[in-house]
């Protein structure tokens, strides 16, 4: 599985672009990102000058828009740290190639110059938390380079004259090493930048503007980057944005600490270091279509996909790429992935590459659980246990503004959040969005109990989230009219006519969501074998929360007001919130026909969307209602309007939750466990009648692969990692020779019930 390219990476996209510059097109749509959590590389493998852009997640300014530009999607926030540029003077060259490997998460660049072949090799090391670049040349002649940092977007403010987000910034060249001094004024966010040169041979000149390699057989190149930011609940609880940081040191201590460590143990090392690290997450899973390689270049494949002939090794290539990004970009003891993933080459980032939590940031981490990667998922669970006490806060204030009779204690109030949080701060509820975003978020800490059974984390982190959170709501529900309902209630970024955003009671999605956590709380309160006075609110208001209504045209209403679909907000809207209940949820499913078949004409009345993570919402919804064809046809538009040369999804801009959404999407096509038991194949497409799959996570913990022929399972191993029970339905398992450690069972008409022992291997041949 690769990115390969045959051509240079092109210098323009568009210079009359009425938004971005052509450079920042260019990087969208064209550089191949490489990551490691604490850091992003945007290789743009040009053969003269090689540029590789540096994005550090927590180098960014507070969200803000120029104060002239209502609704501006370039809004501060995160910011490019730096850009390495690689000076060889290769301008005449033939033979280009350019390829990220996804199987090794290794970027190279070869082109024959002068008649001799040079080789870029660069990787990402999440174990030793750097940058690694080797040049040589295949016939192991010289090579000769300069190097040089550049700072950008220095300046006395960010977006407009007296902003208060100045940035300055330093590049000094001393013994073999550059060093590169940012400061963000806002937050006093000071970064550093180290890039040193090492090699056998050859020379290396220290200038007062450059490093120089002279007549080296090989150089490698090592990287480090730091800040003064520690994800720290005292971060989030601080108002005053210059002490934020201020207990915290100089990263100089740790960004030398961190390169010297690298460079002692040498590229061959940390190379092994890096594949070991790699190869254990994303050597998990395999999938294919029919077809696992192709000699075409990927703009190539794109190209044609957006033409309606979509290669079944781009299909599989692009979920795969889904799970290499989130490898990349959220990793345990980093921030987790934002809106772009942990890269951004923007002065000011599209809606400022925060996490927004009316979709977004669910999105990146829906594929996680399924797609075995669970432990990119901390990153975010150790950040919300960050910024839990401002959510605690937050909660406190709204309860005591909104319903003072409810008011407790400081802290005992639940905690709750609005659409974004930052690396600094998170907003409450309110806006275009109704406080269901608190309900979706904690859904996702479900979530992780019930793919991997990991009871500790239940204990000491879901249940935890998951009750707090039933606390707000118990305490903030209005009964009226015989139903428990959200007060000040939005169905996210639904608008009235006049352009202001409409605000309800009781719409669809806090009501299903608030269901969704009042259930899981309970559910996870049994479990632990926990009883309390809380659950007996919960208990009472639960039945009476009226999740899904449905309409007059047939539809699962979006608001309680509503007869027909449309009546109110926009018909094709890119947000479907009124199916969270459908997908990430799972109120609305097979034993809920009606429901089920209410959803259906909403989705078919909200068409197929626009916005790439708007389109993976509705894949992930279309497989959950089993309509494979129709799941296809979403595909066939996400490739058509949202997938550029380099694979980043394009909201458009730039935008990460679709390739995350693909991956959630394409797997629930694949397999299903939210109804109780596995279900294989539930939304296979004609165009994918043959193929398999490989390390695919089940609920309960069950690593599941499955060879099918004519959209039909052949072949199915399962593994029990912890023990569970194993529910298995399909509507020929009595005709199934099936193994369990080498033991001969039977299934009971269309499903296979069975305990299991850690270990177990269950073998299935139809």
């Amino acid at each position: 599985m690769r990115l390969f390219y045959n051509t240079e990476t092109p210098r323009s996209v568009n210079p009359n672009h009425p938004e971005f510059s052509d450079d920042l097109l260019v990087w969208q749509m064209h550089t191949l990102p490489l990551g490691n959590g604490y850091l992003g590389a945007s290789v743009y493998g040009y053969c003269d000058t090689e540029n590789i852009q540096i994005t550090e997640n927590s180098f960014a300014n507070p969200y803000d828009r120029p104060p002239s530009v209502s609704g501006c999607r370039v809004r501060a926030g995160l910011t490019s740290f730096a850009n390495i540029y690689l000076h060889f003077g290769h301008i005449e060259h033939v033979d280009y190639e350019r390829e990220l490997s996804l199987d090794d998460a290794i970027c190279r660049v070869k082109y024959t110059s002068g008649g001799a072949r040079y080789v870029r090799e660069m990787f990402t090391s999440y174990p030793d938390r750097v940058l690694c670049i080797k040049i040589s040349r295949e016939d192991g002649g010289r090579v000769d380079f300069d190097a040089t940092i550049d700072i950008p977007y220095i300046d006395d403010y960010c977006q407009v004259p007296g902003d208060g987000l100045a940035r300055e910034g330093t590049v000094r060249y001393e013994r073999g090493e550059i060093v590169a001094e940012s400061r963000l004024s806002f937050y006093e966010v000071i970064g550093q930048g180290r890039l040193r040169i090492i090699t056998a041979d050859g020379d290396v000149v220290t200038n007062n503007d450059k490093l120089s390699v002279r007549g080296a057989t090989e150089a490698v190149i090592i990287f480090a980057v730091g800040t003064n930011y520690r994800m720290e609940s005292r971060v989030f609880l601080e108002e005053d944005p210059k002490k934020k940081l201020a207990p915290y040191p100089h990263p100089e201590e740790y960004v030398r600490a961190t390169l010297d460590a690298a460079c002692s143990l040498g590229y061959d090392r940390l190379l092994e270091r890096h594949l070991s690290d790699y190869h254990e997450l994303y050597g998990r899973c395999e999938i294919s279509f029919g077809k696992d390689s192709s000699d075409e270049p990927t703009d190539e494949l794109v190209r044609r996909a957006a033409d309606g002939n979509i290669d079944r090794y781009l299909e599989a290539l692009m979920f795969q790429y889904g799970r290499y990004l989130l490898i990349a970009s959220s990793r345990p003891g980093c921030l987790p992935a934002n809106l772009q993933g942990v890269w951004s080459g923007f002065r000011s980032s599209p809606w400022s590459a925060g996490y927004w939590h009316n979709i977004n940031v669910q999105m990146n981490y829906w594929p996680a659980q399924i797609s075995n990667l669970a432990e990119c998922f901390i990153s975010y669970s150790d950040y919300n246990q960050a910024y839990m006490p401002l959510a605690r806060r937050i909660a406190d204030e709204h309860v005591a503004k909104e319903f003072p009779d409810n008011l407790g204690p400081d802290g005992e109030n639940g905690w709750i959040i609005g659409t974004g949080t930052w690396p600094y701060t998170a907003d409450g509820p309110g806006g275009h969005s109704g406080p269901g975003t608190g309900a979706f978020t904690s859904l996702l800490f479900w979530d992780h109990y019930e793919y991997t059974g990991d009871r500790d984390y239940l204990r000491r982190v879901a249940y935890p989230v998951l009750r707090e959170m039933s606390v707000f709501f118990s305490k903030t529900l209005i009964f009226t009219e015989g139903r428990y309902l959200v007060g000040k209630s939005a169905s996210p970024e639904q608008m009235n006519p006049d352009g202001s955003y409409h605000e309800t009671v009781g719409c669809a999605f806090d009501q299903q969501m608030i269901y969704e956590n009042y259930k899981r709380t309970l559910e996870a309160a049994e479990i632990l074998g926990i009883e309390e006075p809380l659950l007996d609110t919960i208990r009472h208001q639960l039945p009476l929360l009226d999740p899904v209504l449905i309409g007059e045209s047939g539809q699962v209403k979006e608001f309680r007001e509503e007869r027909f679909y449309g009546d109110i907000g926009e018909w094709e809207h890119r947000h479907i919130s009124h199916l969270v209940a459908l997908y990430p949820g799972s109120l609305i499913n097979a034993t809920t026909p009606e429901f089920l078949d209410a959803a259906r004409v909403s989705l078919k009345n909200r068409g197929n969307g626009t916005s790439g993570w708007s389109r993976a919402h509705r894949l992930a919804l279309y497989a959950r209602a089993k309509e494979g064809a129709c799941c296809y046809d979403i595909i066939r538009g996400f490739f058509r309007e949202n997938v550029p040369a380099n694979l980043w999804d394009q909201h458009p801009p730039f935008q990460i939750d679709g390739n995350f959404g693909y991956v959630a999407g394409v797997a629930e096509m694949l397999l299903q466990s939210q109804a109780g038991y596995i279900e294989l194949l539930p939304a296979l497409p004609d165009e994918w009648k043959d193929g398999y799959f490989k390390g695919l996570v089940a609920r309960g913990n069950f690593v599941v692969d499955c060879c099918f022929e004519n959209k039909k399972p052949r072949y199915i191993r399962i593994e029990s990692r912890i023990g569970s029970k194993l529910v298995l339905k399909h509507p020929t398992l009595d005709k199934a020779t099936i193994l369990i450690g080498g033991r001969m069972i039977t299934a009971c008409g269309d499903k296979l019930s069975t305990d299991t022992v850690p270990g177990d291997i269950i073998e299935i041949t139809l």
